[in-house]
């Protein structure tokens, strides 16, 4: 189950943030004076972005979304790597070591926790990344996806 969640943490994590996302449409007639705009949510473009329905949406599904998947999968990874900190360093091999082996197994002892922060890079890539900063800069996306991931590698090496 442990290794299950971790494979879905990513896409999860994306499909949530992409309810974060809105689009501009112009609503006036080609030629039409003042331009009108809406700003629809993108998954589900009946939704104007600053309405009421969607501020009641964003709170109530979106937040405790985040809070519990992203947020909630980092704080079980994390937990299951600091209780078996001991345990490894001791080089015990306890229920907990082999049930969150494929956390740890491929790191030397001395950075079995580095697994989260891959989790976090995994999480801040698929989700916040794409939340914050909006389609139309998408090359701004890119720049900081690649910073994230280049710092993430001299930290490996």
């Amino acid at each position: 189950t442990l290794i299950l969640i971790y494979c879905f943490v990513p896409p999860i994590n994306a499909y949530i943030f992409r309810f974060w996302r809105c689009k501009l449409y112009t609503t006036s007639e080609p030629g039409e004076l003042p331009i009108e705009y809406n700003e629809v949510m993108v998954e589900e473009p009946s939704i104007l972005c600053a309405s009421e329905e969607h501020d009641s949406i964003f709170r109530r599904y979106i937040i405790v979304s985040i809070v519990i998947w992203p947020v909630g999968s980092m704080a079980l990874y994390s937990s299951l790597l600091f209780a078996c900190y001991k345990p490894l360093h001791a080089k015990l091999r306890t229920a907990l070591t082999r049930a969150s082996a494929f956390l740890h197994q491929d790191y030397e002892t001395q950075w079995c926790w580095w697994e989260a922060l891959e989790l976090a890079r995994r999480l801040v890539l698929t989700g916040a990344v794409t939340a914050i900063i909006p389609e139309e800069r998408a090359f701004l996306r890119l720049v900081l996806a690649t910073l994230i991931s280049t710092m993430h590698t001299c930290g490996i090496a």
